[in-house]
């Protein structure tokens, strides 16, 4: 099937180093879609479980597609271990999530309110992290796959933890970022939005380069197919938009 965009709520996708293919996932609030090659979509919305509402994320283990996490409003947390076959529900986030993400090793992190939650795949347990700097976590987090520093963005600004979530730094940046993505090629490279508008930081945050006009964004990742591509999704115009980073000089 082909997904019509005017539908979705929100938008991720999933890349490997060795895989050129992106694959995708898309949720509409009460249907989740998924692709294994970003061109043909299936419904893999846990259905089975009964009635399941207002399902505010879905994400994909960016190392193994096969692994789907989906994230409602009341924080109902339900995993598929097999690219959507299957479901099953473990045990709930107690607080409403704003955000959702998976790192390279499985872990999901979610953004509330009061800070930062972790549980790992295996383990279904959420654990609470340090609240992050100035307390006022709202919008995205993110983790380099390499390095496993992770990344979160507050209504103040950009912060960064390089020993798993316990003590955090701030990152100069233009505005209140309300995204992250970060380059698996490079421990330096940040891409962050901005009121709509996206920046690319080099040097880890030191100067920052803006790389489009106002475009609504509201879900983007990295895509580590080459060229590396930055994909972006418009909830305001239902569109994806796409840039292709410049190839790196050897």
């Amino acid at each position: 099937m082909s997904l019509d965009f005017k539908h979705v709520q929100e938008f991720r996708i999933a890349t490997n180093e060795d895989n050129a293919k992106v694959a995708m996932i898309a949720n509409s609030r009460e249907i989740v879609y998924f692709s294994k090659d970003g061109t043909t979509w299936q419904d893999v919305t846990p259905k089975k479980l009964g009635e399941v509402k207002n399902i505010y994320f879905a994400d994909i283990c960016p190392t193994d597609h096969s692994r789907l996490v989906t994230l409602s409003s009341d924080g109902r947390t339900i995993i598929s271990r097999d690219g959507g076959k299957s479901w099953r529900e473990e045990e709930a986030l107690t607080e409403t999530p704003e955000r959702m993400v998976l790192d390279a090793v499985g872990n999901i992190y979610a953004v509330t309110q009061s800070g930062l939650y972790r549980r790992s795949f295996e383990k279904p347990k959420w654990l609470k992290l340090t609240d992050v700097g100035d307390n006022s976590l709202s919008a995205d987090v993110a983790i380099h796959p390499k390095s496993g520093n992770i990344f979160a963005s507050s209504r103040k600004g950009l912060w960064r933890s390089k020993d798993n979530g316990k003590n955090w730094t701030s990152i100069p940046c233009p505005g209140g970022p309300s995204n992250i993505a970060l380059d698996p090629s490079s421990e330096t490279s940040i891409f962050i939005s901005a009121a709509g508008r996206i920046y690319h930081s080099a040097d880890s945050g030191q100067s920052w380069t803006q790389i489009s006009e106002q475009l609504a964004i509201w879900d983007f990742e990295i895509a580590t197919t080459k060229p590396v591509t930055l994909f972006g999704f418009s909830r305001i115009h239902r569109t994806l938009w796409t840039y292709r980073l410049p190839e790196k000089k050897s």
